[in-house]
């Protein structure tokens, strides 16, 4: 599968709008004679449908002649083939910590005909919906260590990397 990098040239600070969860058709509930319900997993992956809203500055050169909108609504119809092609971009929701060298890397769709804009004030805001296709793990340095978890080889007060880990 080709999976598409997000244009370098338009920030992917997303907002999320309202509430985030499973597709439909992954779960089913069960009603039990006591009234209570329980909801199963129909599958052992669950795609995550977020709704995201995303600033764009419609004023501002990004480089020698185009605007950030600009570039993103020519990677979304030219490069992404109007949305249809899986990107890459840091994992919505993931927070890394000091051991990682490479967070994790959410593999997205955007679900067919959601993408609207709306103007303001000189940005373009972009509301969408994208579908979590998959995600590569992270990936941890490797460190020398005492029983106890403590770091020993140390410069500086910044960790020495032994290893990376592949």
């Amino acid at each position: 599968m080709l999976v598409i990098s997000w244009n370098p040239l338009v920030n992917h600070d997303f907002n999320l709008e309202g509430d985030y969860g499973l597709e439909n058709g992954y779960t089913e509930t069960i009603k039990f004679e006591s009234g209570k319900d329980r909801i199963l997993l129909k599958n052992s992956y669950v795609p995550l449908v977020y709704q995201l809203s995303l600033l764009l500055d419609n004023e501002e050169l990004v480089n020698s002649k185009n605007t950030e909108l600009k570039e993103f609504m020519y990677w979304f119809n030219v490069t992404m083939r109007y949305g249809t092609m899986p990107f890459a971009i840091p994992r919505i929701g993931y927070k890394r910590n000091v051991f990682t060298k490479t967070g994790e890397i959410g593999i997205y769709r955007f679900t067919p005909d959601s993408l609207t804009y709306d103007t303001i004030d000189g940005l373009v805001g972009a509301q969408f919906e994208i579908k979590e296709l998959g995600y590569l793990e992270e990936v941890n340095y490797k460190f020398l260590m005492t029983e106890t978890n403590e770091v020993l080889l140390t410069e500086n007060g910044k960790f020495i990397i032994v290893e990376e880990e592949l």
